[in-house]
């Protein structure tokens, strides 16, 4: 039966991959739970012991036994919470609570039997007292749905993933308003399109602009695994760091919950909100459930919001930057469907169905009218989608062996449409791919991870001017044809191979040795094929000489494929529209790191890093998106993140990062001139913390930056002359004011899966400036805005983004 088993997997994977083609997945996600039993009383390796791995809340269990030299290894466990027992006759049976499970990490836990001279009914059970992750040689960060709950009224976030990112250190938002408050994610000064996101192991990024390719929302999330610094082999094609979303699982019992949300800023009087750009209003509801029927569990989430902004009568309007448009109105949907098989003993089988939409109405500009106005016009619309199917299979092939087979398609397209303003655009991704990956444990000293994934892209794009911009505009005769627009069937094969040894010459040492090839084939339109590939090797070590210590570090050379739109349309450049060729982004990071408990609640980490990379290229968000390239940036900093995890009823964090980030001139005139990007806040604080009081919770947060640098020299990127000076004596020395934010969410428990709560964002309704950006109008001294000439705007600086005003979200959950 097993042998047919195998052979209907292995022809379905295949039919499968001839439909679809094929695609990279990246790493795998889950972990590995492996140890050493001795005797007690002598201190002797016992073989034999049988080894169980439980979660009783997600109904999983995997089992081992101890080698001649006493030693397990189970591979292939989902990430989690676990109790691991430890139990064979001669002695005391032991066991461990409360071992986390984290992706593509390996968890140790250790027994040292009691022997007895007859098997007893009692058993040891102890709690794991030190939370420190030994093993570990790169930093990675967690948040879970807890933390993700406290920042879920942010506007423009809500229940996104960008909300839970914040919470963590490396990590620096730029809070611009075109991103309705969320902003675009900088990790140690790199620019969004260079982080990889992931959805259980589907890479989520457009490859057109290398940005991500959905709306991130955290439906569903069980928790978000967060890599900043030189993250392991398995993982490519990023030199921002891995973001990997982690699904729920259906429990041993069917449950879930309803949930309603209501959110508006209660100051309702528009001459009361005078400096804030928009007053919200928006409505959720979420549904998630999920359960176990014999060898299938199941978990389905859903949630729908719909979000409106009123302009108060008396704002002045010119604080958009000419090309941005302001929403109105916007509705989304997200849905998730995560199904788990295990047909027997040794394969499992997951099912993961994804897919959402987004739609936004617009203020457009209305080009006939001098100066420029805004004008509501349901015409001016934004429409994203993604959708994303994967079926993954997993063969284990003994505890401490596995084989993992994964195959998905992932879907993702925009329409920019915006006839009475002047511009549109559409874009479309399909990406499929298959991994294959082999994790076995030679030894109790060597883990060795291997595989291999090949991508499939095709990619088609078209943006342009409207003609209705031509006649009104520029007096042009019907029939006019953009020179700008053009259309982009690129077709891209990326393939990866890798691996990875994890080597222990002690219970204290830990060296991780990898290395990743990586190529990327451009089937370009209006050029010959291009073929860029790179060798990238990655080096860690982690030292741990007690319980309460563990020293890193770590080392890569990462590698990022520019985006399918770069390479065929080549890089723009700021200064005057020159291109340059496409080329491979590069990048090394350093880091080093310290990790302490000072008791089993407590934890700290601290992250000295340092950053360099080559041809970093950005977005422009514009609209029209432009990708930007410089030639090469610099960051370097520190990260420090402060835990308590939940004891007396109190658990909480305080996150910090110290960074400076510098990039060189955009100019090919100018290229060794640098200077501070204009997105590197040098502090940024969050903090948090969860209390409960009987049926009570009590969760406040803050968030805390130290303001963007402004103000540029003759011949720069960025064209703003300082407002007092004109023009500073060197790039970016102004910097705008700090800006803070404090949030409160209180809690009722009304049962075991019902509550009642109210968020509050920006409790003390502070409106601080966090970002600044000239205005258009520097006609014949600024190059780089050749359309001011027509708006007509006097030269001042204002604000780019606010701290948006206090917002009150009310939700009621019911449990079933």
């Amino acid at each position: 039966m097993q042998r047919k088993l195998w052979i209907l997997g292995a022809t379905l994977l295949v039919l499968w991959c001839m439909v679809l083609g094929a695609q990279v997945a990246y790493a795998a996600t889950t972990g590995v739970v492996s140890g050493a039993v001795t005797d007690s009383k002598t201190g002797d390796k016992v073989s034999g012991v049988k080894v169980a791995i439980i979660s009783e809340a997600l109904g999983l269990s995997f089992y081992g036994t101890t080698d001649k030299e006493g030693f397990f290894s189970v591979t292939a466990v989902p990430p989690g919470t676990y109790t691991v027992t430890a139990e064979r006759i001669g002695f005391r049976k032991d066991v461990k609570q409360a071992a986390t499970v984290v992706m593509d990490q390996t968890t140790t836990v250790d027994f040292a039997l009691e022997p007895t001279p007859i098997q007893l009914a009692q058993e040891r059970v102890e709690v794991i007292r030190s939370p420190l992750r030994r093993n570990e040689t790169s930093d990675i960060y967690v948040v879970t749905r807890e933390t993700e709950k406290q920042f879920a009224a942010a506007p423009g976030v809500l229940n996104s993933l960008f909300a839970a990112t914040n919470s963590r250190p490396g990590v620096n938002p730029d809070g611009a308003i075109d991103s309705g408050g969320a902003g675009v994610l900088h990790v140690r000064g790199g620019w969004g399109n260079d982080i990889a996101w992931q959805l259980e192991g589907v890479p989520m990024y457009e490859s057109l602009t290398n940005t991500f390719g959905s709306s991130l929302m955290s439906v569903g999330m069980d928790k978000l695994e967060m890599y900043t610094g030189a993250y392991p082999p398995e993982y490519g094609n990023a030199v921002s760091g891995v973001f990997n979303e982690v699904i729920k699982r259906g429990g041993t019992k069917f449950s879930g919950f309803a949930d309603l949300q209501l959110v508006a800023n209660p100051t309702l009087d528009p001459n009361a909100n005078a400096g804030n750009l928009w007053q919200p209003r928006a409505d959720f509801a979420n549904i998630e459930f999920g359960g176990k029927s014999k060898k299938l569990s199941y978990y389905v989430g859903t949630i729908f919001g719909k979000q409106a902004f009123v302009y108060p009568e008396d704002q002045d309007l010119r604080v958009l930057k000419f090309w941005e448009f302001a929403p109105t109105q916007s509705r989304g949907t997200d849905n998730v469907f995560n199904f788990h098989y295990d047909s027997d003993d040794r394969n499992h089988w997951q099912f993961l169905f994804a897919n959402g939409s987004s739609g936004t109405n617009f203020y457009g500009f209305e080009p006939t009218v001098f100066p420029v106005s805004l004008v509501n016009t349901d015409a001016d619309t934004n429409l994203a989608r993604y959708n994303v199917q994967k079926l993954e299979w997993t063969r284990r092939m003994r505890p401490g062996s596995t084989l993992v087979a994964r195959i998905f398609r992932y879907d993702t397209g925009v329409n920019w449409m915006m006839p009475n303003a002047f511009f549109l655009q559409e874009r479309r991704s399909i990406n499929r791919g298959l991994h294959l990956e082999y994790t076995g444990q030679l030894s109790p000293k060597h883990l060795l991870k291997a595989g291999g994934s090949v991508y499939a892209f095709r990619n088609y794009y078209r943006q342009g001017l409207t003609q209705e911009f031509f006649m009104t505009r520029l007096g042009a005769p019907a029939g006019t044809t953009d020179p700008g627009e053009f259309v982009v069937p690129m077709a891209q094969i990326q393939t990866g191979f890798w691996i990875h040894d994890q080597y222990k010459p002690t219970s204290a040492w830990t060296l991780d040795l990898g290395l990743r090839y990586d190529s990327m084939n451009y089937r370009k339109v209006s050029a010959p094929e291009q073929t860029l590939s790179e060798v990238s090797p990655r080096i860690g070590v982690a030292y741990s000489p007690n319980r309460r210590n563990v020293y890193r570090a770590s080392w890569g050379n990462l590698i990022w494929f520019p985006p399918a739109r770069a390479v065929e349309q080549v890089y723009i450049n700021a200064a005057g529209g020159a291109s340059v060729q496409a080329e491979m982004i590069r990048g090394n990071v350093f880091d080093i790191g310290w990790e302490h408990m000072f008791s089993p609640a407590v934890t700290m980490k601290i992250t000295p890093y340092w950053k360099n990379v080559t041809n970093f290229n950005f977005m422009n968000p514009g609209p029209p998106p432009t990708i930007m390239r410089t030639d090469r940036m610099e960051s370097r900093g520190i990260e420090f993140l402060l835990e308590r995890r939940m004891r007396d009823n109190m658990s909480g964090w305080i996150s910090y990062t110290n960074s400076k980030t510098r990039m060189s001139n955009l100019n090919p005139a100018n290229l060794a001139q640098m200077a501070d990007a204009s997105w590197d806040q040098e502090h940024v604080l969050s903090t948090g913390m969860n209390w409960r009081i009987n049926k009570w919770e009590l969760n406040p947060s803050l968030n805390y930056g130290s303001g963007f640098p402004y103000g540029l020299g003759t011949g720069n990127y960025f064209p703003d002359p300082d407002p007092v000076a004109g023009e500073s004596a060197e790039p970016n020395t102004f910097r705008t004011n700090p800006n803070i934010v404090a949030n409160l969410k209180i809690t009722r428990q009304m049962g075991p899966q019902s509550q009642l709560y109210l968020n509050i964002y920006n409790l003390f309704n502070n409106r601080n400036a966090i970002y600044q950006w000239p205005a258009p109008g520097l006609a014949g001294t600024n190059p780089y805005l050749p359309m001011n000439a027509a708006f007509g705007w006097p030269t001042q600086f204002w604000p780019y983004g606010w701290n948006q005003p206090r917002i009150v979200q009310a939700g009621l959950r019911l449990g079933f």
